[in-house]
This record gives C-alpha cells, structure tokens and sequence, in this order.
C-alpha cells in the first residue's frame, strides 16, 4: 500500500539531479520528515521560471509526498517565497551548507530545531552577513541535534578544564588533557570559545578548526565540493 502525505509540509529542497527523461531525484529538508528523497515527476518539462520556482534550492515549498520505501514522489508542490538572492562567496557557503546536511542527516528523522536554524543561516547569508559568523552557529546546531554537542567545559571524564591546562580534542568523546600531535586549546581558550563571540580572529580560528574535527564523524574525510568552490572564490578576490 502506497503511503499518501495529504498534509502539505514544509520543505527545502538540498539538491537534484535529472531522472528519467522529465523527471528530477530532489532531496528535501523538511522538520517532520527530516531528509526526504523523492522523484518529482515532468518538472523538466516545464520551462523558465515554472520549472527554476518549482526545485530550485533556497527556496521555501509546502508539498507533500506518497510512497513507503526510501524514494518517495513529491506532488502538490507551491513555493510559498521566492529564491533566495545568494551571490558569490554567500552562495558558495549556503551551498556547504546543503551538503553538509546531505552528508550528516538520517532519512526519514524529524529535525524541527535543525530546519529552523536553517532557515536563520539562510536568512543571515542572503543579507550578507559575515560568512563565518553565520556557518559556525549552524554547525554548533547541527551538532547538537545529531547528537554530538560539545560540552566545552568539561573533559571526557567529567571534570572542570581548567583555564591554564591545555586539552586534545576527541570526536565522539570530548576533550582529554594533555598535547598531542596535531591541535589542542587550552582551558580558557576554550571557555571563551563557548560564548560563542567570533568577533576577534583567534577565536573564530578555534572554533573553524574545533568544529571541523567534530563534524568528521558525520560527514566523513571526504573533500566537500562547496568548501573548494569556496576557497577558490576567496583566493581569487
């Protein structure tokens, strides 16, 4: 028995790519669903701006989906806002932000929080707001809602870090005292870190590379495509 979603959702669409001879294979972002990927039938028939509103990225749908296994058909679909206008490096970090969702969601989990801060990163980006400012908090969030938050304050074995001492971070786990090859903080770098103010260079630093070691369990050591489009558009302004 096919599973028919009657109640349109709210859905953003990740990514696509052409299916069949009219047809896209779409991956939606959606609060109740979490990652949906889904056949949207004869959208590659339509032409101009029909077919670019219908599944384009950064922009809000309400739609729905029927079917049971893991590749669903979207249907109803309206956008309910317009594009989003990304230009440049906006664009470039907007797009890692997609794939990092793509690399790091469970199909079929609900992720009301993570849609949410979603659409404040989108929302910061489109401004043109400091790219940095605006992709660590939604790493943070990501984390958190997956299950890997870090507790800043405190190592693996539940002590205090103490602000003097210098500790080693461990995905999945935490922070264990001690140096080791590769990076470490100390315990008031640290402390600082969790206010979560990138408005000095060393700090926002700590927190790209801090982040980027706990994001490794989700997305792998895989190169991401955003990220080298990325680091050529700023080696080449």
């Amino acid at each position: 028995m096919v599973r028919v979603q009657t109640e349109p959702l709210l859905a953003y669409v990740l990514h696509t790519r052409p299916y069949r001879d009219t047809s896209v294979l779409a991956d939606f972002l959606t609060a109740e669903l979490g990652l949906v990927r889904a056949v949207v039938k004869g959208v590659r028939r339509l032409s101009g701006k029909a077919s670019a509103v219908r599944c384009e990225p950064f922009t809000p749908l309400n739609l729905s989906f029927t079917g049971r296994g893991s590749l669903k058909s979207a249907w109803q679909l309206e956008a309910i806002g317009a594009p989003l206008g990304l230009k440049g490096k906006h664009l470039f970090a907007a797009m890692y932000v997609n794939e990092l969702l793509l690399r790091a969601l469970h199909e079929g989990d609900p992720y009301p929080d993570l849609v949410r801060a979603y659409q404040w990163v989108l929302g910061e980006l489109e401004q043109g707001a400091d790219i940095e400012a605006s992709l660590r908090p939604f790493e943070h969030s990501l984390l958190n809602e997956m299950g890997y938050g870090i507790d800043l304050y405190h190592d693996v074995n539940g002590e205090p870090l103490v602000a003097a001492e210098r500790y080693c971070f461990q995905p999945e786990m935490g922070f264990v005292p001690g140096e080791a090859r590769g990076l470490s903080w100390s315990g008031a770098e640290l402390a600082h870190l969790g206010e979560w103010n990138l408005t000095d260079q060393q700090t926002r630093r700590h927190a790209k590379q801090l982040l980027r070691q706990a994001l490794l369990p989700l997305v792998g050591d895989k190169p991401l495509v955003s990220r080298e489009l990325f680091s050529g558009a700023s080696h080449n302004d």
